[in-house]
Formats: C-alpha cells, sequence, structure tokens
C-alpha cells in the first residue's frame, strides 16, 4: 500500500512541478498568492514522496516473523549470566540493536514459547546467535515495528 502511495505522491509532485514552470514561463497567468502556494507546495510533496518512498524501500527488507536463536550474555552482580532462547524478528532485532548501540537497560522480550523475559543491557553484553540484520532491523525501525525501550 506503501508503495502505492507513494507513486500517487510522486505524480501529483511531477504535476505540481510542471503547472509551476508553466505558470513561471507565462507571467500573469495566475495570481502572486496562487504561484506562492504552489512554490510552498512543491517541497512539502517533495518530502512527503521521499519518506513514503523510504517506508515502502524498507519494507522490502523486512522478512516474515522467523524464529531467530540468540546466545545473549549480560553480567549481573559481577557475575557473567548467559541465556539461550528463541526470539520473533522484532524482539531479536531489538536486543540486537541495543547491544549494538550499547544502550543500557532493562528490556522486556517475549520468547516464541510466550515467555516474557526481562534481559539487561550492561557493559559487555554480548548477543550471537542467528541475528536479524542490520537492513532488517533498519526496516523495522523505519516501518515503525520496532518500538523497544528499556524499561526502568
Amino acid at each position: 500500500m506503501a508503495s502505492a502511495l507513494a507513486w500517487v505522491f510522486v505524480a501529483v509532485t511531477v504535476l505540481t512541478a510542471g503547472v509551476l514552470v508553466r505558470v513561471l514561463a507565462r507571467p500573469g497567468a495566475l495570481s502572486a498568492a496562487r504561484v506562492w502556494a504552489l512554490t510552498a507546495l512543491a517541497p512539502i510533496l517533495l518530502s512527503i514522496t521521499g519518506a513514503l518512498t523510504a517506508r515502502s524501500g524498507a519494507e522490502r527488507h523486512l522478512e516474515p516473523n522467523r524464529p531467530h536463536t540468540l546466545t545473549f550474555t549480560w553480567a549481573e552482580q559481577g557475575q557473567a549470566r548467559t541465556l539461550t532462547a528463541t526470539f520473533g524478528s522484532a524482539d531479536a532485532a531489538c536486543l540486537a540493536r541495543a547491544v549494538r548501540l550499547n544502550a543500557k537497560g532493562a528490556y522486556r522480550v517475549t520468547d516464541t514459547r510466550g515467555r516474557p523475559r526481562t534481559l539487561r543491557v550492561t557493559d559487555g553484553s554480548t548477543v550471537r546467535g542467528d541475528l536479524p540484520s542490520e537492513e532488517v532491523t533498519n526496516a523495522l525501525v523505519l516501518t515503525d515495528r520496532l518500538s523497544c525501550r528499556p524499561t526502568r
């Protein structure tokens, strides 16, 4: 759907640019207020078109919600702890992104068996295994399907 909407905005943007060029080629064809309105509309349409195009491009990177088996290691009270579990794409991407960005905090994720888990990302935390690619993680962020924030 986003792709079709992006093409609609591309067409409207090109049409607006064409009308603007035609009006500027013939002075006096439209009032100054209408020329100003067309000129103001062009960057708005361009930004919306760019955003929709980026979103539809991101959706192409998304894979079905397949399971990812991860081994997560973190430090708790000076001792290393390890958990191996299977997560869906969004939860696996959340953990991988938190560790990659060193975003410390406790993250609530749910494994594929439906068990909620709270995992703490600390200094030296690692995540290994079948990780979603960085493109998939970025696509999940762009399409607003990755909303993991540390809990307090």
